[in-house]
């Protein structure tokens, strides 16, 4: 079994033998193939074909009246070691029908009648899932295959309308096939009936704000699923634009390495800049309201649309403009690379300092001057014309990316031209915002930033949502317990230093953060060469 635009992203085995039965694949969305029993048999193997069994599954997805299109991702999770039953989680990016419209499902799949093909395959009737034909009263239940309803992990999303995930291609400047999605706002009063039900597709016919939602590695990959992050956002009227740039996984190692060897700063951020371009050319944007979020590398991402984009020009007053995106939100960004930057980071791992080489390529990993060039703290004044907002989050015990020598540093820059933006830290979390009381915390702030810089009419919106943009000590309820403290924030007023825990006020920002002009010689870095 071959895939020609994915790699092999799993195998289902027989329980006993072992056997490979099928390969999964997850090329614009996720598939499944079986194999035939000639292939995978041997003299003392008792497989067989599941092509009967994978093909019921996904027919009693489709069996809801009008919604025989619907994809569906199947995960076989678990199989008894007869055989005879197993358990499967269904998944789509909107509602699923036999899931009560729900994202996703967990369903016991009774196999009886596996050994008796002659019998249809024919789906009982569950609780939440659409009624399957009569059984003619001469065939024997127990002989027949049918799906039993265990529970959806997220039952009260049934109650909303969810936007739909719709893989795209673009083709990037030097001809590269970039797979990216594209998550749009759900129809208004609509059910939570998934992508697939309405026809044609629901792109926007007219432009929407829209964040470019970056993924980390850069060895990672976006997949076609239900997103909480894409949700999040796109029930918020803001479109998610997901780019699989050069590098990413899931596409054959020589898609792989085209990321690597100084890439990482060039061609690769080209590929995110030209899905960005292919958005507004076909009018599913506005260009005057698309912003960059990201995490880890996708943070770094971010950071480099902002002040390292290739169509960047001079203003005339001594700043840059660099002006795709409306503003950018980073979460534990790495903001000095290879040679301008430390070697204590990632635990000290040899293995991961020898894979980072090999992203860096020789010139970003041995010449400073060639690593402050792709660093984005080096280039924060090129922001000074255009002023537009950051939001800078960080873990404050972050063994990867330790924010002393990253984030306070781009604070200090934000400080120093003046800029607008918002650092917050938080407490007894690492390399990325883990707890659920920090998560809530985050995407509230996250949801007051863009909606803020990005959604018109943002003060209503953020009333609607319980959020008070213009009191920050006004929080939900459903924010309380955080550790997060607010280290600067000149992205809604003037210059405020602030423990939003305590509501204290902290020591002036001059003596928080230090300068990135003495980047190589401070204690710090020094500190951290060492190790």
């Amino acid at each position: 079994a071959s895939c020609a635009n994915s790699d092999i992203t799993g195998f289902v085995l027989h329980p006993k033998t072992r056997q490979v039965q099928c390969v999964l694949f997850h090329a614009d969305k996720p598939s499944i193939r079986c194999l035939p029993v000639t292939e995978q048999q041997t003299d003392a193997s008792p497989a067989h074909d599941l092509t009967p069994d994978i093909e019921f599954l996904q027919s009693y997805a489709a069996s809801k009246p009008n919604n025989s299109n619907q994809v569906v991702s199947i995960t076989i999770t678990s199989r008894s070691l007869n055989d005879d039953l197993w358990v499967v989680y269904f998944q789509s990016d909107a509602g699923l029908a036999i899931c009560g419209n729900c994202p996703s499902g967990y369903f016991l799949y009774h196999r009886q009648g596996h050994s008796d093909l002659q019998h249809p395959a024919v789906p009982i009737a569950t609780q939440g899932a659409p009624a399957g034909p009569q059984l003619p009263s001469s065939l024997n239940p127990k002989k027949i295959r049918r799906l039993e309803k265990v529970f959806s992990p997220q039952p009260r999303l049934a109650n909303y309308s969810l936007g739909s995930m719709i893989p795209i291609h673009v083709p990037s400047r030097d001809g590269e096939d970039l797979l990216c999605y594209l998550s749009v706002p759900p129809p208004p009063h609509e059910p939570n009936t998934g992508s697939s039900v309405r026809s044609p597709v629901p792109i926007p016919s007219t432009p929407h704000p829209m964040v470019v939602l970056v993924h980390g590695g850069p060895q990672a990959r976006d997949t076609w699923m239900y997103s909480p992050v894409c949700q999040f956002l796109s029930t918020r009227g803001i479109m998610v634009l997901q780019v699989n740039y050069r590098g990413s996984t899931g596409r054959g190692s020589r898609f792989m390495k085209l990321g690597m060897d100084g890439n990482f700063a060039t061609t690769l951020q080209r590929d995110i800049a030209d899905a960005t371009r292919f958005a507004i050319t076909k009018g599913w944007a506005d260009e005057k309201r698309v912003a960059i979020m990201g995490g880890s590398f996708g943070g770094y991402c971010a950071m480099h649309g902002m002040v390292l984009a290739d169509e960047e020009k001079d203003d005339g007053n001594g700043g840059t403009l660099c002006s795709l995106y409306t503003c950018a939100v980073a979460i534990c960004p790495p903001m000095v690379m290879g040679a301008a930057g430390h070697r204590g980071g990632f635990y000290g791992n040899p293995l991961v300092t020898r894979y980072w080489k090999m992203v860096y390529g020789d010139a970003v990993s041995n010449n400073v001057e060639a690593a402050r060039a792709v660093s984005p703290l080096f280039h924060m004044h090129k922001l000074r014309s255009q002023k537009r907002p950051i939001l800078l989050l960080q873990g404050e015990a972050d063994p990867r990316i330790p924010r002393e020598l990253h984030s306070d540093l781009v604070a200090a820059e934000l400080q120093r031209y003046n800029l607008p933006g918002t650092y917050i830290t938080f407490g007894d979390e690492g390399h990325g915002i883990s707890s659920e009381a920090n998560s809530l915390y985050m995407y509230y702030q996250i949801e007051r930033f863009l909606t803020r810089h990005l959604v018109q009419n943002a003060i209503v919106v953020n009333e609607e949502l319980g959020l008070e943009q213009d009191n920050e000590e006004a929080l939900p309820v459903w924010v309380c317990g955080h550790t997060a403290t607010i280290r600067l924030n000149t992205a809604y007023k003037n210059n405020i230093c602030e423990d939003s825990v305590t509501n204290k006020e902290s020591e002036p920002t001059q003596s928080l953060f230090p300068s990135s002009e003495s980047y190589e010689n401070s204690s710090t870095v020094k500190k951290y060469k060492e190790l």
